[in-house]
């Protein structure tokens, strides 16, 4: 088949699935909605659901659509939090892109042709700092922020002062008020509705590093929708304004395709689960 010789867009989410799995949606949107390539990196681990997540935005008879959508493994490391061995192997994967070399898939085996088109942008998870570094230093090839989680936490990478380190402002749950240039007053501890296993450095070297590429970025693209809160949009918004910049909401990415969760082993062990949660809490319906 001939490759498309459209606008060519490379993605890069983390190997969190809570990353993945939103941009899995967009990419496969933007192939439809323009004349497009993406091509999609991702890690073995979660090959398989990516393709699955991609192949639910395309109906039967649109595989020359979805062909668009070219999903390619990177080498990964053991650990989830670990980014290194992915962020290496992209950068091999990137100045193959750059010398019109041949890709091949980590999961499959499979070889990927050169794309004819040298890419024009690439969409980096804010957690491969390195990958983004990679792009930036490509010349004329702009370099996006992937900001997969609500923005109304965004300030936080902006709210550290003097009297304390954002490794401190990203992890207190001590009950501090806490105020930032774009949201409400909000204390600590609501920024963490769910505990987070940070890993040992995560808090001193992660957030540090997304406040930079926030700042150095083309622009930022978030699976937040703006209507989740306005004012915080509007501020987020005259930020990114004040340097001629935008932020894309892009959300919610709801995928078009039923997941087909009969398939996935784990599916009669959830539901089971859930039928006793049920029966469990069930109240009789007062008369």
């Amino acid at each position: 088949m001939t490759i498309d010789t459209g606008t060519h867009v490379v993605m890069f989410p983390v190997h969190l699935w809570g990353h993945t799995r939103t941009l899995c949606t967009l990419a496969a949107r933007l192939v439809k909605l323009r004349q497009l390539t993406v091509t999609f990196f991702t890690v073995p681990t979660f090959y398989a659901r990516a393709q699955a997540e991609i192949a639910r935005e395309f109906a039967q008879g649109e595989e020359i659509l979805a062909s668009r959508a070219r999903l390619i493994a990177l080498e990964e490391s053991k650990g989830i939090f670990d980014t290194t061995v992915a962020e290496a192997s992209f950068q091999i994967a990137w100045d193959k892109i750059l010398g019109g070399q041949p890709l091949v898939c980590a999961q499959t085996g499979s070889q990927f042709d050169p794309h004819p088109v040298r890419p024009s942008a690439a969409v980096l998870d804010a957690f491969v700092g390195r990958a983004f570094d990679v792009v930036q230093k490509s010349g004329n090839i702009k370099a996006y922020v992937w900001f997969p989680a609500a923005t109304i936490i965004f300030g936080r990478f902006f709210g550290s002062g003097p009297e304390e380190s954002l490794a401190e402002v990203w992890v207190s749950t001590k009950g501090k008020l806490r105020r930032d240039p774009f949201a409400p007053p909000m204390y600590d501890y609501e920024y963490h509705p769910q505990d987070f296993p940070h890993p040992p450095g995560f808090a001193e070297t992660v957030p540090k590093k997304i406040q930079s590429m926030l700042e150095d970025a083309a622009g930022v693209i978030t699976f937040d929708a703006a209507e989740y809160s306005p004012e915080t949009t509007k501020q987020i918004q005259s930020y990114f304004a004040e340097t001629g910049r935008k932020i894309y909401y892009a959300g919610p990415l709801i995928p078009e395709g039923q997941e087909e969760t009969c398939k996935d082993p784990r599916s009669q062990e959830i539901l089971t689960h859930a039928d006793t949660c049920k029966n469990l809490h069930r109240r009789p319906f007062p008369h």
